[in-house]
């Protein structure tokens, strides 16, 4: 069995499915800079790394770059704020296969996806050195090849996250009788905007959709009384953080669609796990995830639209929904499942 190290911040819940099912592959250790992860929650090895900061910019302990020779694969985390990247790419990949995983390009909460940036050119020089670059989506892949990389350098592995999903049912559906906006509430989701423009649309529609909130996070008390303020308290309900298949199967299976519009991450891949197709603007801050969405096939993109003016849309087009959420579905089942991604993520280590 091949051994394998994977580098990168912390390890996330949403990351151990995959890094348990590489496990089964081979034999792993996850190096991460992560004080309050214990060694006995994983079922892989790993091992801590200190980490230098300054200004924005991180250097992980030179001694684990001694570590990375005993392996035969090294996966690291495809971020150039991490400056041991450049020497770890020069003087081991004459050595180890050496592969960069990540988003790809410029994009955070800060700057939207691909961006233009002068650190473009070094990115791609940063390839050009690995043995291959793993993509969260396939743009990058497409935009590099367009730069001359070669194509065998560039792959991707679609991120996403284990979800208990459902199973198309055979009896009819719940109506659909809500919006459903799911993730962790700070400013850049926006969500004030959006109970604001949701206000305008309930205003105009004699039996609007509820808005339903799973998530929590530093804004939720304001929102609440946003809510008050804008005479919206029964029509919409936070339901706090939840995370069973028990608890968000009733409300995914009664919304018409899932609101991601100014932020669309691995909430795109849970909800279409449910069948609910997802809303988005074109330039939604994300990873990549976006990008399975396609317009009136899986989901809805709008340019600049008012939100208001987009659940109207949805309000009056409901008929749009059956097929979109079969559709998502079987977009999920095809290409986002977890075991797609570890076999996904295995061939391009091949």
């Amino acid at each position: 069995m091949k051994t394998i190290a994977i580098v990168t911040n912390t390890i996330p819940s949403y990351r151990v499915p995959l890094f348990y099912g590489l496990a089964n592959i081979y034999q792993l250790t996850v190096f991460h800079h992560d004080k309050n992860l214990s060694p006995s929650s994983f079922p892989f090895a790993t091992k801590y790394v200190k980490l230098y900061s300054c200004l924005g910019l991180n250097l992980r302990s030179p001694r684990y770059l001694l570590d990375l020779l005993y392996f035969d694969l090294i996966v690291i985390q495809f971020d150039i704020r991490y400056l041991e990247l450049l020497p770890l790419l020069l003087f081991l990949k004459k050595f180890k296969k050496i592969f960069l995983w990540g988003i790809g390009v410029r994009a955070s909460l800060q700057n939207s996806y691909d961006s233009p940036s002068v650190l473009d050119t070094y990115r791609a020089f940063l390839i050009t050195l690995s043995y291959r670059a793993i993509f969260y989506s396939r743009y990058p892949v497409v935009k590099y090849a367009k730069l001359g990389l070669p194509k065998k350098k560039l792959t991707a592995a679609l991120n996403t996250c284990t979800t208990p999903g459902y199973l198309p049912p055979t009896l009819p559906s719940p109506a659909k009788d809500s919006f459903l906006f799911v993730g962790t509430l700070y400013k850049q989701k926006y969500l004030d905007s959006i109970l604001y423009q949701y206000s305008i649309y309930a205003s105009i529609v004699n039996q609007p959709l509820r808005l339903r909130v799973v998530g929590d996070g530093p804004d939720l008390p304001a929102l609440v009384s946003l809510t008050a303020t804008y005479g919206i308290s029964d029509l919409v309900t936070f339901h706090g953080s939840l995370y069973s298949h028990i608890d968000l199967n009733p409300i995914y299976s009664t919304a018409l669609a899932t609101l991601t519009l100014f932020q669309a991450g691995l909430t795109v891949c849970q909800s279409m796990s449910y069948g609910v197709p997802c809303v988005a603007y074109d330039d939604a801050i994300t990873g990549g995830e976006l990008f399975n969405i396609v317009h009136r096939q899986n989901g809805l993109i709008f340019s600049n639209q008012d939100v208001s003016d987009i659940l109207l849309f949805c309000h009056n087009n409901s008929s749009l929904f059956s097929s979109l959420s079969n559709n998502a579905y079987d977009y999920y089942q095809r290409h986002l499942t977890m075991d797609r991604y570890i076999e996904s993520f295995a061939q391009a280590l091949s």
